[in-house]
């Protein structure tokens, strides 16, 4: 009989992850021509040399697969609307070419895949669900998370009260492993998250108080045209230019001074 590896491999190596993550999204409007190469091109720079995410297409994508795209939006309701007994199997991915997260998201659909057919399991299955969730664009759960560098893969349970937290190299990019996590529910394995800063814990407010500082400062960002995001530092370094240059301009004079009188003849 074969002996299976994974009860060893999850005992010894998974664990629960977090940390602090950050805001940077973008999303680029739907144009034509010469009009959407040069939206392309500006939100490129814009976003440190990332293509913009087409997310209508993206999100029509992952349905056709079986997969939820879970946003800042929807993810109240849609853990809320969930049974309690309910699995939800969120991939959390980063850039479109960050080969890491491009991995996972192959291994959760490949472990999806598995699992579908498998008759045997259909009743297992009924009660499992895939989402995906973008670190980028969807800034407020990750950070609500506390999740620092994607991928992660999150066990949510509970209708959205329950995570458990698994991420590389603890997690291989193995979809049949996924698979045998979750047809067996080793991913019970895992810890439940209950430290300071999760949703339940003591510090939490401190979570929240950022995300709401994060949210006020935007409001007002957003109504800054994007010029003034390239206008911004060569302003301020002519300023500083300016500001060196007068500092040093007594010490210059003074220098002068007392050049001309050494160049004085001495009395005899």
């Amino acid at each position: 009989m074969r002996l299976s590896l994974i009860p060893v491999l999850l005992c010894t190596a998974l664990c629960p992850s977090g940390s602090t993550a950050q805001q940077d999204a973008a999303q680029a409007p739907h144009l034509t021509g010469i009009s959407a190469i040069a939206n392309n091109v500006w939100q490129t720079v814009i976003n440190g040399g990332s293509k913009p995410v087409d997310l209508a297409a993206r999100a029509k994508s992952d349905a056709e697969t079986g997969m939820t795209r879970i946003t800042d939006d929807n993810y109240d309701t849609i853990f809320s609307q969930s049974r309690p007994d309910d699995l939800w199997v969120v991939a959390v991915h980063g850039r479109e070419g960050d080969v890491m997260s491009h991995a996972y998201l192959e291994t959760q659909s490949n472990a999806s895949s598995l699992l579908k057919n498998n008759a045997t399991l259909a009743d297992k299955v009924e009660r499992i669900k895939f989402g995906r969730l973008d670190w980028m664009t969807d800034w407020v759960l990750s950070t609500r998370w506390v999740m620092t560098k994607p991928p992660y893969i999150v066990f949510v349970t509970d209708s959205g009260k329950t995570l458990r937290f698994a991420a590389p190299p603890r997690l291989p990019a193995n979809g049949t492993m996924l698979y045998e996590i979750l047809a067996e529910s080793y991913w019970r394995n895992l810890p439940p998250w209950d430290g300071s800063l999760s949703p339940d814990g003591d510090l939490s407010y401190l979570v929240e108080a950022y995300i709401s500082a994060n949210q006020y400062l935007a409001q007002y960002t957003a109504l800054a045209p994007k010029w003034i995001w390239f206008a911004l530092p060569v302003l301020t370094t002519a300023i500083g230019q300016q500001i060196m240059a007068w500092l040093h301009s007594g010490g210059d004079s003074a220098q002068r001074q007392r050049d001309a009188e050494k160049e004085k003849p001495k009395s005899q």
